[in-house]
């Protein structure tokens, strides 16, 4: 904020569009995990976003569908009374599944319809902390169910292996 603030940025003025936060490549993925992670984010935007910021709109992040919606959710739980907007702009967790629903074919444009209005509805209900229900994207496969699952290396693995075979996927 230090940043904005010497470069004259008025806080009113913008939005912020930080990516979800998820839990460590290490961490082992529970009912919890979602909370755990949603508390320390809340503390850290608590701790330097100023209130004059109108809004926080989340990118997914890599997190598939369902635990996007709800991170947002639990977001919401945490800081009940936040001072900005917590709202989303998860373009893929909103376009994958209907996109697969469709496929191209005629015959199924309703459906995929259909099924971008539910997860608009979900994720506008998430957006504003009342959201409790199943989610609607087909086979989303739990909590991490979509994910954009990247190498799991810890810090002490990344310092331990040469650079060039991180990111050889």
């Amino acid at each position: 904020m230090r940043a904005l603030n010497d470069a004259q940025v008025i806080p009113e003025a913008m939005l912020l569009k930080p990516s979800m936060v998820m839990p460590g490549l290490d961490t082992v993925l529970n009912d919890d995990s979602v909370s755990h992670v949603a508390a320390h984010t809340a503390r850290v935007l608590r701790r330097t976003v100023p209130p004059a910021v109108p809004g926080i709109h989340f990118l997914s992040g890599g997190m598939g569908a369902q635990e996007a919606t709800l991170s947002l959710q639990q977001l919401h739980r945490e800081y009940p009374d936040a001072p900005w907007a917590i709202s989303f702009s998860f373009g893929r967790a909103l376009q994958d599944a209907p996109l697969k629903a469709w496929g191209g074919r005629p015959d199924r444009v309703e459906a995929a319809q259909a099924l971008l209005l539910e997860l608009a509805r979900v994720n506008a209900q998430a957006s504003i902390g009342q959201w409790d229900e199943v989610h609607p994207t087909p086979a989303s496969g739990g909590i991490s169910g979509g994910r954009i699952l990247l190498p799991k290396l810890s810090y002490s693995s990344e310092r331990k292996t040469p650079a060039a075979e991180l990111f050889n996927w």
